[in-house]
């Protein structure tokens, strides 16, 4: 049975806003392909943009975790 995975995004809001959507769904793709690559199992994905990863109350990351 393959692993359970969820993938990760986060972009932060000092990036340039102009890229962030295509960023995303960089971070996305590469994860995914990777993922699959691993047989594993991609449970779900949770993005979160425009926050600073010092900041640990990013409102998928904390989804994420529950």
């Amino acid at each position: 049975m393959p692993e359970k995975v969820a993938i990760y995004c986060r972009i932060s809001n000092e990036y340039n806003r102009e890229n962030q959507s295509e960023s995303i769904q960089n971070q996305i793709l590469l994860l995914t392909q990777y993922a699959y690559q691993n047989n594993w199992s991609i449970f779900d994905i949770y993005c979160d943009e425009n926050y600073s990863g010092v900041d640990d109350n990013r409102p998928n990351f904390v989804r994420m975790l529950q």
